[in-house]
């Protein structure tokens, strides 16, 4: 029976050092992957980062070029507001300006007719015109003196009264 039990015994033994050298070996192999996970994930962390890299850049890139377009469509638009503007208070001015000379113009007619008119009225109120003038019917018409004598064919002319 000692035979036996010493059989058993190496098998044993025997069995504990193949089962230490395999648990040597899983460490090992876990100690192995537990490096290829770091590694993993520090490649797929540096493949992320680039990608990012990359697409913020292109968001980036197309970001500036839209401000850009904007800025440029906002510059050109309150540039164009200023020239309308200007030319409108041009326009504005030439046409006050316009205005003024053509009332100064008509003044100045009107002014030499009320004095031409004036000095008509003076020679015949020199005269010892002072004639009654009214409207008959519409039409400019003015107070005779029948009781002078009338003048022409069938004494078509008559002496305003007043005279």
């Amino acid at each position: 029976m000692d035979d036996k039990l010493f059989g058993l015994m190496t098998h044993a033994e025997g069995l504990q050092a193949t089962l230490a050298n395999e648990l040597v070996a899983l460490k090992s192999e876990r100690e192995a992957l537990a490096r290829e996970r770091m590694a993993l994930k520090e490649t797929v962390r540096t493949s992320v980062v680039a990608e990012m890299k990359a697409c913020t850049a292109d968001v980036s890139g197309s970001l500036a070029t839209a401000c850009d377009a904007v800025k440029s469509a906002t510059a050109s638009l309150g540039f164009k507001w200023c020239l309308i503007a200007g030319a409108g208070l041009l326009s504005f001015i030439v046409a006050s300006y316009a205005f003024i000379e053509w009332q100064r113009h008509t003044i100045g007619t009107l002014s030499a007719d009320i004095a031409n008119m004036k000095a008509t009225v003076a020679i015949l109120e020199s005269k010892g015109g002072r004639m009654n003038t009214t409207t008959c019917g519409g039409v400019f018409c003015v107070e005779i003196d029948i009781s002078k004598p009338g003048w022409g064919d069938n004494a078509k002319y008559r002496i305003p009264w007043g005279y």
